[in-house]
């Protein structure tokens, strides 16, 4: 179920969704520890990891999602929007009533400026700890993620059309664990970086 919005440059919607599961596949950590060879190994060994397995189980879910975007500001070719999206999802063993692994809590904001050639965009994403999880799994801290596309500048060079563009991801920096990844424990997303591209197509 949802409702949406429209009037000119501005748009929102906001839903919310009940799912049931027969067979949902989800992961499940054993809490053991294997290594290359999938033999269970004692902790402090080099190449132990931890073992999850996957299983078919009954689930449901629920859930809300929030979209929307507003201009703020036009001048000529200048324009602001500002949008906001965020989702919250809760899911579940019906058997057990352990969490499912995988899901998290989220917003997204993010502000843009937009011109004719040049377009310059802030990124904020926050989300929420998530202490709801199965046993043996880890929890995951919360953390905000800010990233900035600088300045893109759009050209041509005979029939060629060229974009350079300056981007940055992760300027505070923060230990980010994706709920999603299914090597969370041992991998973290990428910490602060700078890129500086030029893209072409002819």
């Amino acid at each position: 179920m949802s409702l949406r919005f429209a009037s000119g440059p501005n748009k929102g919607s906001i839903g919310a969704f009940y799912s049931r599961f027969r067979n949902y596949l989800t992961e499940y950590n054993t809490g053991r520890l294997v290594d290359d060879d999938d033999q269970v190994v004692a902790s402090g060994t080099d190449d132990a990891l931890n073992e999850a397995v996957y299983h078919g189980v009954r689930a449901g879910f629920y859930g809300i999602e929030l979209d929307s975007k507003w201009r703020v500001y036009e001048h000529g070719a200048y324009k602001v929007d500002v949008s906001l999206v965020g989702d919250y999802t809760h899911a579940r063993n019906i058997d057990t009533g352990q969490p499912l692994r995988a899901f998290r809590r989220c917003a997204r904001p993010s502000r843009w400026i937009t011109a004719t050639a040049r377009s310059a965009r802030a990124e904020m994403e926050h989300a929420w700890a998530q202490h709801r999880v199965p046993e043996d799994d880890l929890p995951i801290a919360s953390y905000i993620k800010l990233g900035m596309m600088f300045i893109t500048y759009k050209f041509h060079v005979g029939t060629t059309h060229w974009l350079a563009y300056v981007r940055s991801d992760n300027l505070t920096n923060q230990d980010i664990r994706y709920a999603s990844s299914v090597v969370r424990d041992i991998a973290l997303e990428g910490g602060r970086s700078v890129m500086v591209g030029l893209r072409t197509t002819f």
